[in-house]
């Protein structure tokens, strides 16, 4: 993981340039020394131990100077410590140092720090909720995620990640609902246009397999409210209308049959499939008497099993 830069890391050379250091074996010095030297050898968590010392000792001893480029570091240098610590995957001490960067930023810096830290937080929350996740423990991943969510709404990875654990407990309202959060961004710049894309896919799939599962189970209700979501998020689902269009003749919901065929019959990639789908819309028409409309669709029987069947129903309505 990439640490951040830190301008001017010379503490020692700054404090000495203050007059701080100036007498030889001078504590703050000595701590200045020991930041330089941890720092240089990436031992972040030990470099800002360093400057929490010359913080004590400048308070100590009044020194306005040496405790404000001791403060002014400490941000930057607990990322810097946090990200390694996450790197070693250890989120509990990556959150901690994190926690610190932008604590010690919101109270002495200008806030850009802490912003950095808050984008840290969220993925380590990220990476900790996908260990979760792997290990199947997807309530705790859901509760990873969603602390992280609060350090950075707009972290889409963490939007995606618990929508597949709402996903594997079977919670297809939540799933939807966290999918749903990406495509409802406002994205005046079109920074979400991928994201967005990847969402509306992974959700055209979920949906999908529910609504095969609610024909299974003869649940038209549950059919209608996915094509519903389709509508909803301008999904690429034509099979959840074939579905609905199905299910709804079986239960004799005509009303339905006839509002859904039209985007049935247009999902269809082969003559055949489409014919089908009209013969159950002419079907439709013809249950509730509307003659003229059943031959209509009757007529767009051309392929198929159900060809023959159509062109005498035709007859017979004409009679």
């Amino acid at each position: 993981m990439k640490r951040v830069k830190i301008a001017a890391l010379a503490l020692c050379g700054m404090l000495m340039a203050g007059g701080v250091c100036a007498q030889e074996g001078n504590t703050i010095q000595a701590a200045g020394a020991k930041f330089e030297k941890f720092n240089a050898e990436k031992k972040y968590g030990d470099a800002y131990a360093a400057l929490v010392e010359i913080e004590t000792l400048a308070t100590e001893t009044d020194d306005a100077g040496a405790l404000a480029q001791a403060r002014s570091l400490m941000p930057v240098v607990a990322i810097n410590a946090g990200v390694a610590a996450a790197g070693a995957k250890d989120y509990t001490m990556a959150k901690d140092y994190l926690g610190k960067a932008i604590e010690t930023d919101m109270t002495y810096g200008d806030g850009r720090a802490a912003n950095k830290a808050k984008d840290w937080m969220s993925k380590v929350y990220l990476y900790e909720g996908i260990g979760y996740f792997n290990d199947k423990n997807f309530t705790e991943a859901i509760a990873a995620f969603e602390k992280g969510k609060e350090y950075d709404p707009r972290n889409t990875d963490l939007s995606v990640n618990m929508a597949k654990c709402y996903g594997e407990m079977g919670n297809m309202d939540k799933a939807i609902e966290a999918y749903e959060s990406i495509l409802n961004i406002d994205d005046p710049h079109g920074r979400f246009v991928k994201p967005k894309a990847d969402a509306r896919k992974d959700l055209g799939t979920y949906i999908t397999f529910a609504a095969s599962e609610s024909a299974k189970n003869k649940d038209l209700e549950a059919l209608e409210k996915y094509a519903g979501i389709s509508e909803r998020d301008s999904l690429d689902t034509p099979e959840i209308y074939t579905l609905l269009v199905q299910a709804a003749n079986n239960a004799r919901n005509y009303d339905t049959v006839i509002g859904y065929s039209a985007k049935a019959a247009a999902a269809q990639s082969d003559a055949a499939a489409r014919s089908n789908i009209y013969m159950l819309l002419g079907s439709a028409y013809d249950n509730k008497n509307n003659v003229e409309k059943a031959i209509e669709a009757y007529r767009k029987v051309v392929a198929g099993t159900n060809a023959a069947a159509a062109k005498k129903r035709i007859e017979e309505l004409s009679k």
